[in-house]
């Protein structure tokens, strides 16, 4: 089956309460590339016509997708409207053919990479990326959360010493959630996989904690929430060879000190 019509890259795919289907892709036909949007209601044996989300000048990347409680579709994806030296994190929010226009989320005075968004259901809506707006030559891992579909909170960023990549996200329920990424602040040559979890919806966040303390390279975490608590994989480099690990860290109930963060 044949989801667009054109020349077409990076797809993602979302599935809301009501078991609908719901993807974005960025659509290649035209000098600046958008992001393109179509669902289905019968577990993907058809398909609406794609629909331009972005609809700006610069050229999109990276779409990411996710359905809140009400069944409200969210995409975030890379945007070079602000010029092609500092792409920004763009988001979009609705549902069939009723969108918002594409707002800058991140609107750094650097660069943004890797977006990833998550809706809860309680209709919370998370974004993490990378952004290197404090220091060219080393990436810090920004984070931005909206309620009730309003506007994105200004972004604040992980205080590490050191280079942090490849976020990725997970909740339990409306208030718990848990950013985790690569880091490479404990060891340079051998970076790990931290995480900081917040008890009250992203206001306040934990000190970033070394969950892996592994002595190869870690890199592209991936994250769910299961039976109390955030479950984290990720690539592993031992020598020559390269293994997927694991673990779990429990769900945190209680409010904690905020992690030194700061807005710019």
């Amino acid at each position: 089956m044949i989801l667009s019509n054109g020349p077409s890259v990076d797809p993602d795919l979302a599935l809301a309460s009501d078991d609908s289907l719901h993807a974005v892709w960025v659509d290649q036909a035209s000098q600046s590339p958008d992001v393109f949007y179509g669902y289905s209601q019968n577990g993907g044996k058809s398909w609406t016509r794609g629909l331009n989300l972005s609809h700006t000048p610069g050229i999109s990347r990276h779409p990411e997708v996710a359905v809140d409680g009400d069944r409200l579709v969210h995409a975030a994806w890379l945007d070079t409207t602000s010029g092609s030296h500092r792409p920004d994190v763009f988001a979009v929010h609705g549902s069939q053919d009723s969108w918002t226009a594409a707002r800058n989320v991140s609107n750094t005075a650097g660069r943004s990479q890797s977006p990833e968004i998550l809706a809860t259901g309680s209709n919370r809506i998370y974004l993490a990326w990378m952004d290197n707006s404090r220091t060219s030559a080393v990436w810090d891992i920004y984070f931005a959360r909206s309620q009730d579909s309003g506007a994105f909170t200004q972004p604040i960023y992980f205080d590490t010493p050191a280079e942090s990549t490849d976020p990725c996200l997970a909740a339990d329920g409306p208030d718990r959630l848990a950013v985790a990424w690569v880091d490479a602040s404990q060891n340079a040559g051998s970076p790990d996989v931290f995480l900081v979890q917040s008890s009250d919806g992203g206001g306040t966040f934990t000190k970033p904690l070394n969950i892996s303390q592994t002595p190869g390279v870690s890199r592209l975490p991936s994250m769910v929430c299961s039976q109390d608590h955030y479950v984290v994989v990720w690539e592993e480099q031992e020598g020559s060879q390269r293994v997927l690990k694991l673990t779990r860290q429990p769900v945190l109930r209680k409010p904690r000190l905020p992690v030194g963060s700061g807005k710019y």
